[in-house]
């Protein structure tokens, strides 16, 4: 049989519970008081729970038109959104993702394009070594 509720054992609304033997996730009628204070705290809960969603709405549509804007210059979408997480990496942690990424493209056939001047100096050596055996 269940607690009877009184106000030593009522949750409070943080999520955590007041009082002993009472499940989180037990029947309501188990863990609050029927009043009119508890009624207004729910409804104000509701209100603040609308607000909060249609400004995390707001922002999220904010957010997907400033990607799409960086999409329609070219920008490929997986690619800018792994850029800007790389970005938001503390430095002690980019060396980690900098090898994976290495080690995941270089297994799976797809290596990463050589530096530029490491490329030309490697071309470089092979044009001296033809010209050499040739002269």
């Amino acid at each position: 049989m269940s607690k009877a509720a009184t106000a030593s054992n009522v949750a409070d609304f943080s999520g955590s519970r007041a009082g002993d033997g009472v499940k989180p996730n037990s029947p309501p009628e188990e863990k609050t008081i029927w009043n009119e204070d508890t009624l207004k705290k729910v409804s104000a809960f509701r209100e603040t729970f609308n607000d909060i969603k249609e400004q995390r709405q707001a922002l999220s549509d904010e957010l997907s038109a400033a990607k799409s804007a960086l999409i329609a210059l070219g920008f490929n979408k997986d690619g800018l959104e792994a850029a800007i997480k790389y970005s938001n990496l503390e430095e002690k942690d980019r060396g980690n993702w900098d090898l994976t990424f290495l080690y995941v493209r270089r297994a799976t056939g797809h290596p990463l394009q050589d530096d530029l001047f490491e490329a030309a100096t490697r071309q470089q050596v092979e044009v001296y070594k033809q010209q050499s055996d040739e002269g």
